[in-house]
């Protein structure tokens, strides 16, 4: 399958993609209609479906490998996450952004508090259209 997906990029890459139609070295092309156009698209849906078989098992196993560091450093991250807030609302900073200083009885500067409700408004009124 390998060399099939390496055949089909050499010749299309032959076949148009630099802008020099060679039609008598593509595999696809009728050339004695000299057909670029349905030869390039063919490749195309051709090279296109090979390499994504190709590669599919390779994005599975990254994906697998990725959901597995991710739940086994879950309470880690938590914990960073947990120490990140206390130690930045004991300072008196924002607790989202860590650069302005906190509102009085709000943990979140004025800025990130109007963020905060402009984006729950926002899902709100996302909510509300859904229900009909």
């Amino acid at each position: 399958m390998r060399q099939e997906a390496e055949k089909l990029i050499k010749a299309l890459t032959a076949c148009g993609a630099n802008g020099r139609y060679n039609c008598n070295e593509c595999p696809y092309s009728d050339s004695a209609n000299n057909s670029v156009k349905s030869c390039t698209a063919i490749m195309h849906k051709e090279a296109k479906a090979l390499i994504w078989a190709l590669f599919a098992s390779k994005d599975e196993k990254r994906r697998a490998k990725s959901k597995a560091w991710f739940d086994a450093h879950k309470e880690e991250r938590a914990a960073m996450a947990k120490a990140r807030y206390e130690k930045l609302k004991s300072a008196g900073l924002c607790v989202s952004c860590g650069r302005k200083p906190a509102e009085n009885g709000l943990a979140v500067c004025a800025e990130c508090a109007e963020k905060a409700r402009a984006n729950a408004k926002a899902v709100y009124e996302r909510k509300k259209q859904n229900r009909g």
